[in-house]
């Protein structure tokens, strides 16, 4: 891995937070989790390393899962930041199956493009609890990452904002025809599924 992601390694071993707005890292209860000895075999190989920069090179860090043979899913709060000046995080990286800092099966692949949903752009009044139901972002690749990792399954479930969420189309920093139709193709399956519960297309 990079300096950048051993120094955050590091920085988590440790119990520093993520960012400024990260809360409590405590876990409540018993800790029962054991450490996956190996992470190059599925599903464990699926789950992996995200970290963004921003034009002026400062990192964040989250978790993603690979959800088809380009696409990784994460969090839209990884991908956009309503505070940060542009707003969309330039570059993204992802690690699948980073078990540590000598442990990298499948090495790094760079993010092509980043989407979130519309409600986590336009619905923000300055609060994350007004975009909460819409934090869900995806990235894709150029390189077909599942081919080496395999990828999760996807489905659709009722709980609450939901419903609201269904509603919503798909924001890209610059989409144009062309865009959507590679989003398309690049992630068949799960535009595929998404049209069959969601009785829509992900991007109006």
């Amino acid at each position: 891995p990079s300096d950048k992601v051993l120094d955050s390694i590091k920085a988590m071993k440790a119990g520093e937070k993520r960012s400024s707005v990260e809360g409590s890292r405590n876990i409540v209860g018993r800790d029962n989790r054991t450490k996956v000895k190996d992470s190059s075999v599925h599903p464990f190989a699926t789950v992996g390393f995200l970290q963004m920069e921003n034009a002026k090179g400062d990192v964040i860090n989250c978790s993603g899962g690979v959800i088809s043979q380009f696409a990784v899913l994460t969090a839209g709060s990884c991908l956009y930041d309503h505070n940060m000046e542009g707003a969309w995080y330039e570059k993204v990286t992802f690690w699948p199956g980073l078990n540590g800092e000598n442990d990298v099966p499948f090495g790094s692949f760079e993010g092509e493009t980043s989407y979130v949903f519309e409600g986590f752009v336009d619905k923000y009044d300055g609060t994350y609890d007004s975009v909460w139901p819409y934090d869900a972002g995806i990235v894709t690749f150029a390189e077909p990452i599942g081919d080496s990792t395999g990828w999760m399954g996807q489905s659709a479930t009722e709980i609450e904002g939901v419903e609201t969420l269904k509603a919503q189309g798909m924001q890209v920093n610059t989409l144009t025809p062309e865009d959507k139709q590679a989003f398309q193709d690049k992630l068949a399956d799960v535009y595929v599924d998404y049209q069959k519960q969601f009785g829509k297309e992900l991007m109006d």
